[in-house]
């Protein structure tokens, strides 16, 4: 076995690390165009959006996720935490938020369709509409389901004793 260090590894898998932060204040590490490590968000949504022909799968690594999307006209959101995976669909509108110190790691699968607007990657602006649902919903709301999720009989018993 030959071992590979460092940046020699990434020249010879033909691999350019970029890395850059986000207007919301992400941190991103891209490895090439189709794997993407997400931290240090500032707890912030990204800009909703969908793919023509990608499907991205998200990975929670550290904390917890927000996952939105619309299917059908209807508007959903989503709590994950480390551990679990989530995936978008193609066509679908979708959005992230990430809290401070959470950690993702999403992966684009697929055949990517060519945006011009662009400059020919697989990213098409979502409605105004869902982007402005998806950053209208604050964390303190996403919390809230993430309580809920983490203790069921508690928000059972919470939605008995408002009926």
């Amino acid at each position: 076995m030959i071992e590979i260090k460092g940046a020699d590894l990434f020249t010879k898998l033909g691999i350019m690390p970029e890395a850059t932060e986000m207007p919301n204040g992400e941190k991103r590490l891209r490895l090439g165009p189709n794997y993407i490590y997400t931290c240090d968000s500032k707890g912030a949504w990204q800009n909703a959006h969908f793919h023509g022909g990608l499907i991205e799968v998200y990975g929670v690594d550290v904390g917890w996720m927000a996952f939105a999307e619309e299917v059908d006209g209807v508007m959903s959101v989503t709590i994950y935490q480390a551990g679990q995976v989530v995936q978008s669909r193609p066509g679908h509108p979708h959005n992230v938020y990430l809290p401070d110190d959470a950690a993702i790691h999403t992966f684009k699968i697929g055949m990517p369709v060519p945006n011009p607007e662009k400059n020919g990657a697989d990213w098409f602006q979502a409605s105004d509409e869902f982007d402005a649902w998806t950053k209208a919903i604050p964390e303190v709301e996403l919390l809230a389901r993430l309580h809920a999720q983490l203790n069921p009989d508690e928000a059972e018993a919470a939605a008995v004793a408002e009926a």
